[in-house]
C-alpha cells in the first residue's frame, strides 16, 4: 500500500499526516492526545505553549490588547512576548517594558552597523 494514500488532514488543525491504527477519526496524533488546543476567540488550533494563559493565540491576544488600548481601558495584561504582566499603559505594542527596551536596542545595534558600513565604505 503506498504512504500516500495513507495521508489525511486533520479536521482540528489543518495539519497533514499519515493515517495511524491509534487515529478512529481525522485528527492527528498532537490534536487525538492534547498536545494541540483551539484558540477561545478564533477557535484556530495551536500548540498549548503557544497559547496565553487565557487561551487566545498571539494574533488574538494582540488584537485584545489594541481595542483595550484604543478604549484607555489600563488593566494588567500579559507580555505578547514574554507574558510578564503590566499595566496596558506601560506597554507599548503590547510588549511589555523589557521586551520593548530589548526590540529598541536591538534595532538600534543595527543601525550602527548600517552607520558604519557606510561611513567606512565611503573613506
Amino acid at each position: 500500500m503506498c504512504e500516500k494514500d495513507n495521508i489525511i488532514e486533520c479536521s482540528l488543525c489543518g495539519k497533514e499526516t499519515y493515517t495511524s491504527k491509534i487515529q478512529s477519526e481525522n485528527i492527528c496524533i498532537n490534536c487525538a492526545f492534547g498536545f494541540n488546543e483551539a484558540c477561545v476567540k478564533c477557535g484556530e488550533y495551536h500548540k498549548k505553549e503557544e497559547l496565553n494563559k487565557d487561551g487566545l493565540c498571539s494574533k488574538c491576544n494582540m488584537k485584545v490588547f489594541k481595542k483595550k488600548f484604543k478604549d484607555n481601558i489600563d488593566e494588567v495584561f500579559e507580555c505578547v512576548e514574554c507574558g510578564r504582566e503590566q499595566h496596558i499603559s506601560n506597554m507599548e505594542n503590547g510588549l511589555c517594558v523589557f521586551c520593548y527596551k530589548d526590540e529598541h536596542i536591538d534595532r538600534l545595534k543595527d543601525d550602527i552597523k548600517y552607520l558604519k558600513r557606510k561611513v567606512y565604505k565611503n573613506v
